[in-house]
Formats: structure tokens, sequence, C-alpha cells
């Protein structure tokens, strides 16, 4: 006659094990996210999502609203860079936030190439007394 409390002990355990699993699935996610893929393409002006192959957003917004682990995916052509304005102050390199992918869409050919038409400083990174130069055009590949 033991044997049913054994049984019923089990059940026991195993059920409040199952609860908790189930609530640590429920809750953990909360903090997380998915990433999100990006598809960006010459000359698009949209600055919403979804940006997909259907309808590509703008290269710049994209990579702004872009967090750690998404990837912004580039169709093929030239992607012209005229400086960033942020907060007032435009900035003359383009600013990548960390973790975020910069990659070639998928199928497309022809490598894609983003092309800086503003001047940029150039220093030997000593701030004082340090000479800058300006250039006016720079390209840069998108990695396969």
């Amino acid at each position: 006659m033991g044997e049913p409390d054994q049984r019923s002990g089990w059940r026991h355990r195993a059920a409040t094990l199952a609860l908790a699993a189930l609530t640590l699935v429920l809750v953990a996610p909360a903090g997380a996210s998915a990433a999100t893929v990006r598809v960006v393409a010459p000359g698009s002006s949209r600055e919403a999502t979804p940006c997909s192959t259907a309808t590509p957003c703008e290269y710049i917004w994209a990579i702004r609203n872009s967090s750690a682990g998404d990837t912004v995916q580039f169709e093929s052509g030239g992607y012209d860079y005229l400086g960033t304005p942020d907060k007032g102050v435009t900035h003359n390199s383009l600013r990548v936030p960390a973790s975020v992918t910069l990659e070639q869409a998928a199928g497309d050919a022809t490598r894609p190439l983003i092309k800086q038409t503003v001047g940029f400083a150039t220093c030997n990174c000593a701030r004082s007394n340090s000479k800058t130069e300006t250039s006016s055009t720079t390209s840069r590949s998108i990695r396969p």
C-alpha cells in the first residue's frame, strides 16, 4: 500500500517541475528579442518597417534603427553617404551600432558599395597639435 503514495509523490514533483519550467520559459524572454533583418535598396526613402525585398528601407534609417544582433542587407547598387545629422551635429563617419551586421542581400550578384561623398577628417589620433586633412570621396564595400 505504500506504493500509491510514492507514485503520487513522484507525480506531484513532476508537475511542480513542469510548472517551474513553464514559468521560466514565459518569463525569461521578456528582455530578449529576436534579431531583425532589414533589407535596403539604393534610392529608397522608406523609413518604416518592415524592410523587406518588396519594401526596402533607406539604409541610414535601417542602420540607426538596428540593435545588437540585427542585420542590414544591402541590395546591389551604389549608396551615397553625405554625412549623418544627429542631434544637430553632422557626423562625417557612418556610425554602425555595435554587433549590427551589414551584408549583401541574398541572391544579389553585384556587391553593393557605400560611397562617402562628404569630406572627412583624418588624424594621427593625437588630439594636441594634430593637423587635420580632408578627403572628398571614400568607398566602402559590403561583405558578401
